[in-house]
């Protein structure tokens, strides 16, 4: 990745407050996503609609992506970076 502008990337540093921070966001995430998943997953026992499964399948991805998730290496604060490609 280059960066036009003469803002370079800075490599974070993470401090242990901030790892625990991160965690947690990330269990918390997943958990409601969890929630999320039961209750499509309820629906479709209750309904038998596929739907509402394909759902529940589609939260539970979420919430795997959601706790596994890493946090970032490097953060750049050039809007050339933030623009869509």
């Amino acid at each position: 990745m280059t960066h036009p502008s003469s803002e370079p990337a800075v490599p974070r540093t993470a401090s242990p407050l901030a790892r625990i921070w991160s965690i947690g966001t990330n269990i918390l995430l997943g958990a409601l996503f969890a929630l999320f998943a039961y209750a499509a997953f309820m629906s479709w026992q209750r309904n038998g609609q596929v739907q509402a499964l394909i759902l529940a399948f589609q939260e539970a991805l979420i919430v795997g992506l959601a706790i596994t998730r890493h946090q970032s290496v490097v953060e750049s604060r050039s809007l050339w970076d933030w623009r869509w490609r």
